[in-house]
Parts: structure tokens; sequence; C-alpha cells
């Protein structure tokens, strides 16, 4: 540059402290810096929940809100074709069979009773 002429320079820095990041094809209805994307929930249902977009950097979406650091983020096409939040996880039986109803049942029942569940 001759002498006597200015340059004028501008940085920006995408600076995030504590948040989510999700790859970006895990966030849907994603319109600008808004979108959603399902978390598991205490239940075991997959919950719809609503996200900000802070930045993009690398293929990933930085959230600034919507997602708690720690939560479980379900990454499903399936899962938009339910009206309701549908059952993840289904819990175990609290109680356990007698042992001579056990032996006493044959083992197809057992395994008809699995699959049907």
């Amino acid at each position: 540059m001759p002498l006597g002429s200015s340059a004028n320079a501008e940085i920006i820095i995408n600076e995030a402290i504590d948040v989510v990041a999700l790859p970006e094809p895990w966030i849907f209805d994603r319109y600008d810096t808004s979108g959603s994307a399902y978390v598991l929930s205490n239940t075991g249902k997959a919950a719809l929940s609503p996200v900000i977009v802070g930045f993009d950097v690398g293929g990933k979406a930085v959230l600034n809100d919507g997602i708690e650091s720690g939560s479980i983020v379900l990454n499903e096409r399936k899962l938009r074709e339910f009206q309701k939040a549908p059952r993840i996880f289904v819990p175990f039986p609290s109680k356990q069979p007698d042992y001579e109803f056990a032996k006493a049942t044959n083992w197809r029942k057992y395994v008809e009773y699995l699959l049907a569940r």
C-alpha cells in the first residue's frame, strides 16, 4: 500500500461457551436460526424440542437454546410421522414370574408374548 492510504479490517469471531453442537441433518424444519430436534425424555418418549441455532461450523449446528448439555438427542426420520411422542424404551417388568409357572409355560408362548409387546 502506498503511504497515506488506510485499510479497514473487520474480524468476526463466533464463540460459544457451554453449548450443544449437533450435526446439521439432525435438526429438521430449520428456517434461518430456528428448528426442531427430538430428545429422549425422562418417561422414555421422544419429545420434540424447539432449538435456536447460533451458527454453523464444520457441518455442525451450534445451539444457543433448546437442548441442555447431557441430553440424548434422537436421529430418526420416522419420528416425524407420529402425531404424539412415541415410546422409545419400554421399562422392564417389575414382577418376575413364579418358577413353576415359567417351567410349565411352553417356550413358543413366551416368544409370542415377547414379540407381541
